[in-house]
């Protein structure tokens, strides 16, 4: 049998002050109170967002991706439905709005790295590569943060067999934790799901469920367009090791010159039922003048 260190709850005083002081360190600043109710982005951990195709997922991504260039951190991200030049551009024109000058844009973004799985050879979309091509990305230029968008269209989800599904998100902590840096993965919910007939949750996810049972931190995002303006809410539906986050609802607001979320406000999931119940009976008195 191979050697291996047999674990036990032992801890001396020291290591639990160690411990309790690391939950608290804040190592990713964050403008939105939806990421500090937990002290920001959470290193050596997989946090998940998830909602509905074009939800205000990516918009959440491109807030996080730009608040972190500006912080001078290096994200590698990598796409499954886009080309990477076109993902650029609306980063690149928040950039713009935010310094408004062509080489300080260039400056924060030389630390964003992108790979798209469509520029790819077909060679390059096997697991295996991938989490290779993520730790060369740490190991040679420093990288801060992984994020993947969008895991449930990428070909991990729709090319491989099933439980490579899990395989895969196992082996993105295995990379957190070894590389003590946050993955950050974008997942949509199942076909089917109306955000217009119920509240969403983790249950709604598309896919192996793994992705936001290991997912230490999961933000459902859930844009509301029949409203005018239109109104985005995040719910934290987990945060592991911050409990006073759980359940946390927020409501997010757009910035559409910056093109990126630029602050939030305390909600909760009973505003969100509200417009919900809202919705039905302005269906019901449509059905019935129909």
């Amino acid at each position: 049998m191979e050697n291996i260190k047999v674990n036990t709850a032992q801890m001396t005083e020291q290591e639990y002050d160690d411990e309790l002081k690391s939950l608290d360190e804040q190592k990713y600043n964050s403008k939105l109170n939806c990421l500090n109710v937990h002290k920001g982005l959470r290193s050596a951990e997989i946090s998940t967002v998830i909602g509905p195709k074009g939800g205000g997922k990516s918009t959440f991504v491109r807030t996080i991706q730009v608040e972190l260039l500006m912080q001078e951190r290096r994200v590698y991200s990598f796409l499954s439905e886009e080309l990477t030049r076109k993902y650029n551009l609306p980063i690149f024109k928040s950039f713009k709005s935010i310094v408004n000058e062509q080489d300080k844009v260039n400056y924060y973004l030389q630390n964003l790295f992108v790979d798209s799985q469509l520029e790819l050879p077909k060679g390059c979309l096997t697991l295996e590569w991938l989490v290779s091509r993520m730790e060369y990305m740490i190991e040679n230029h420093a990288v801060d943060c992984i994020i993947f968008d969008n895991f449930t269209t990428s070909f991990i989800c729709n090319q491989l067999p099933f439980r490579s599904q899990a395989l895969a998100i196992h082996e993105f902590k295995r990379i957190a934790i070894k590389y003590d840096i946050p993955v950050l993965i974008v997942i949509h919910t199942a076909k089917g799901t109306n955000v217009y007939d119920a509240i969403i949750d983790g249950e709604n996810v598309r896919g192996d469920a793994t992705s936001v049972n290991m997912g230490s931190y999961n933000y459902i995002i859930t844009a509301f367009f029949r409203c005018n303006p239109v109104r985005t809410f995040l719910n934290i539906d987990k945060a592991r090791y911050h409990g006073k986050a759980n359940k946390k609802v927020f409501e997010l607001h757009y910035d559409s010159e910056l093109g990126i979320f630029t602050k939030d406000v305390v909600s909760n999931s009973l505003e969100i039922q509200r417009l919900i119940n809202g919705f039905k009976k302005e269906s019901k008195k449509v059905e019935v003048r129909l």
